[in-house]
């Protein structure tokens, strides 16, 4: 007979009977303590249950919140010890499926992973893990495992469940067998230091999607110089639990089911640098770096033997890399701060033994912080940073966003193209351009300062790096452009492709951005000119690359007008979601055609399966950099290290609320142009913002502003009489219609005229009042206001720039002439930002404009 889950709350545990001593083996030495026996009962009535296990990725999950629900709607929760071992106590027998819910901050990111436990009938482990994430996904049919309700979890068989976990068992059962022989990933205990079930969870890497759950061994997978990847990466179709038969280990297998390689490695020695980061912590703050100058720093002892002699890492030095911890006093071991065992990103080599990591801690107030680095192991085993050995700050990032636009066309325009309603897939490519060079190949990154609590100098220009580079004696070079690489293919046609354009994209520095220091996408490489900068040497000039006009050659002046560093593989338009302002599904916001994404930042056809499992692999991506005399001065690959989700998980993500969304009011407030608000009409510099984010979630870190003032051309089609375009524009056609023609025949067949951001370029600012003499800087202000997961709200923050009202669009300088435009937008943007347990970037954007 089914019971009741709880007979009362769960009480505090001591730790000798967090985790109990039942069931399974392969904990080896890191065999948590027996639990102390339960109490004898005097009655009939049956003996009292405990729940038990250890929340882990390989890294414990310290202070995170436990949920534990039964299919009667019962809900309970507590919280992990430094360990990440939990306990629930005085639970009852119950035949039907349970859910764990494990949520916690590690570091900057969130992790929230999930377990499901088939029946309840004594006391027993189980553990919250990656891999019962996997199993628990496969037995609930979902590719965003989230808070089961009582209905779905009493339609759970346990049986379905158990199933999903030997599918996944035969999935990892070749590495199992060598480092955790007889590992039941939900219930054999361990401990999470490194060893039995939990190294194990080191070596692999869970990907949920759709069709199936892939497991990788990330010690198999290649490095920086290894074009491999994905090696040995196991599948488990979501069919699987439909289509068991029998394998040859007599086991029930599904048809389908692949196993992961069996490489392994040893991760003896990341507690002890853990151990050692917390000493050189615990030094007093302003004794950690001493002889402080705008060039260089003494680092103390105890925090200058973490790091290997010549160490480096993306242009910086290890003082640099860390001054802004080590100058920090609430990063103090002795107040609270901690330091986790490392998590696992990648083996890098094996031949010297080197680990790409991430090192997360805590300070004492409770904020968290991810640093990646790449470490080597020692000949006495201990690990030392041995950082990327790259001179240059460039990396790449997946990201993911949501946007719904409130845009609607004005009446009687006809404007079929200004909603961008859509959501969309891809990488931020950054790479900071502050880089100088040489004539003998030498590459500085002159932005130190160690007399700031950062080590950066503060405010540190692009034209500031440049003029000190072309006055120093001899004279060194700048950057002018970078050509980034990465996997991508053409279509039989070759005029439409899928991943990375497979020529190249150019990276130039946005004119929008004072600072300059980060470079946006600007346009696509020809055929021919991939074939001269993969002919060039390090230290000769490109062909075709001088500093000439901007869109000559490879660089041109070195700037773009395009302010954006994402590159979108995979989107889709958003049609009758839920507006925002109303609660109601609202057609009238529907995002325009996906067509219409033309640029330089946007593949033309969706990846198909090889390419999703190339682009989700730990991708190789190449910068080529080019100096401002049009010679290439660095050729470097780097990895994603992750996975890139496809445009189906964003959507999941907004509609079950994994991710903080703003509140009606302040959506309102910022973004309801009808609204008629003195903070609408007029340019605003503090704001105020609230936003929700439901358990489980992954919360904000970050909150952005955007505004802008961008001038267009309204007109029909791309080419011929029904365009507007001048003539003295390629002949009166857009130079897609060359590039492409069957895609600008089909956005010509589209019915409406078209107000075209594609064309579109920033306004000015006038200078006293006018438009003339000189140059005016251009509309735009782009604000992220950091905030902590915990956070719901701000009151009166400072932005550091102008939120533009509606009067921007009356005085903004739109230039004349055939190029010029008489038509502007007031384009203003809110967004959460945030980062998932897989370091994906997730932005959820709502935006709206006005037009003049």
């Amino acid at each position: 007979m089914r019971s009741l889950l709880l007979r009362r709350a769960p009480v505090a545990l001591a730790v000798s009977v967090l985790v109990a001593a039942c069931g399974g083996g392969g904990g080896g030495s890191g065999e948590p303590p027996a639990a102390a026996a339960p109490a004898t009962s005097t009655t009939a009535a049956p003996a009292p249950i405990t729940l038990t296990g250890t929340a882990a990725i390989g890294a414990p999950l310290p202070g995170a919140t436990v949920t534990l629900r039964d299919a009667s709607g019962t809900v309970l929760t507590t919280t992990t010890d430094s360990g990440g071992r939990f306990a629930f106590a005085d639970l009852k027998a119950d035949d039907r499926v349970l859910q764990l819910a494990v949520s916690a901050q590690l570091g900057q990111r969130q992790v929230v992973h999930y377990a499901l436990v088939p029946g309840l009938k004594e006391s027993r482990t189980a553990n919250v893990t990656p891999l019962t994430t996997a199993i628990a996904s496969l037995a609930a049919g979902s590719a965003v495992p989230t808070d089961l309700d009582a209905s779905v979890l009493a339609s759970l068989s346990p049986e379905t469940v158990r199933s999903a976990g030997e599918q996944l068992g035969y999935a990892i059962a070749p590495l199992v067998a060598k480092l955790a022989p007889g590992m039941d990933p939900l219930g054999t205990p361990f401990v999470a230091d490194g060893r039995g079930v939990d190294l194990v969870l080191d070596h692999l890497e869970v990907t949920i999607r759709p069709d199936a759950v892939y497991v990788a061994n990330k010690m198999a997978m290649g490095g920086v110089d290894d074009a491999s990847t994905a090696a040995g990466t196991a599948k488990v179709p979501r069919s699987a639990l439909a289509t068991k038969s029998v394998s040859r280990t007599g086991k029930a297998v599904a048809d389908g089911v692949t196993q992961v390689a069996d490489a392994s490695a040893s991760t003896d020695g990341f507690d002890e640098l853990a151990a050692r980061f917390a000493d050189c912590f615990a030094v007093p703050a302003d004794q950690r770096m001493t002889n402080r100058s705008t060039a260089s720093a003494t680092v103390h002892p105890a925090c200058a033997s973490l790091a290997l002699p010549g160490y480096q890492h993306n242009g910086t030095d290890f003082a640099l890399r860390w001054a802004r911890a080590l100058n920090s006093t609430t990063i103090d071991t002795t107040r609270g701060a901690s330091f986790l065992r490392p998590e696992v990103r990648l083996r890098v080599s094996s031949s010297p033994e080197r680990i790409a990591v991430n090192l997360n801690f805590r300070d004492a107030d409770g904020n968290g912080y991810t640093t990646p680095e790449v470490i080597e192991k020692q000949a006495d085993g201990t690990w030392r940073l041995y950082g990327n050995r790259r001179a240059a700050n460039g990396f790449v990032e997946a990201t993911l966003s949501h946007r719904t636009d409130l845009t609607r066309a004005p009446a009687g325009t006809g404007y079929a193209n200004v909603n961008t309603s859509q959501v969309e897939a891809g990488f931020r490519l950054s790479f900071d351009p502050r880089l100088t060079f040489g004539a003998d190949g030498s590459i500085q990154y002159p932005v130190a300062d160690f007399t700031t609590a950062t080590g950066y100098a503060s405010a540190l220009t692009y034209t500031a790096v440049r003029t000190a580079a072309a006055a120093a004696s001899p004279a060194r070079s700048a950057v002018g452009c970078v050509v980034v690489t990465g996997p991508g293919r053409f279509d039989t046609t070759g005029n439409k492709w899928m991943g990375f354009f497979p020529h190249g994209l150019v990276l130039k520095r946005p004119t929008s951005s004072p600072l300059q220091d980060y470079m946006a996408i600007d346009g696509r490489l020809t055929p021919v000119q991939r074939q001269a900068l993969d002919a060039a040497a390090i230290g000769q000039a490109v062909s075709g690359a001088g500093n000439g006009t901007a869109n000559s050659g490879f660089c041109g002046d070195g700037t773009t007008v395009s302010s954006s560093p994402a590159y979108v593989v995979e989107n889709e338009a958003l049609k009758n979601q839920v507006n925002p302002l109303t609660g109601a599904a609202d057609p009238s916001i529907d995002g325009r055609d996906v067509l219409w994404n033309t640029g330089a930042r946007y593949a033309r056809m969706a990846p198909d399966a090889d390419m999703v499992q190339q682009l989700s692999s730990n991708p190789l991506v190449t910068f080529h950099v080019i100096d401002n005399t049009g010679v290439l001065r660095m050729r470097f690959s780097t990895r994603y290290l992750g996975e890139l989700p496809p445009v189906s998980l964003m959507k999941d993500l907004v509609a079950l609320k994994k991710v903080s969304l703003f509140d009606r009011a302040t959506l309102s407030r910022w973004l309801d142009f009808d609204a008629g608000g003195a903070d609408i009409t007029g340019d605003v510099s503090t704001v105020s913002a609230a936003w929700t984010t439901a358990p489980n979630a992954f919360g904000a870190d970050g909150i952005g502003f955007y505004s802008e003032v961008y001038r267009s051309i309204p007109g029909a089609g791309l080419r011929g009489p029904l365009s507007i375009w001048p003539a003295s524009q390629s002949g009166g056609t857009s130079g897609l219609w060359a590039s492409d023609p069957d895609l600008a025949a089909d956005l010509d067949a589209m019915p409406g005229t078209n107000f075209y951001w594609w064309n579109g370029t920033f306004a000015r600012e006038p200078v006293n009042g006018s438009c003339s003499g000189s140059t005016p800087t251009v509309m735009n202000s782009n604000v992220t206001l950091g905030v902590g997961r915990g956070d719901r709200s701000f009151a009166d923050r400072a932005l550091g720039a102008r939120w533009l009202g509606t009067d921007a669009l009356a005085r903004a300088c739109l230039g004349t002439g055939g190029s010029g435009a008489s038509n502007a937008a007031l384009d203003r943007e809110l967004w959460t930002r945030t980062y998932t347990d897989k370091n994906v970037r997730v932005y959820v954007y709502v935006q709206n404009k006005r037009f003049r």
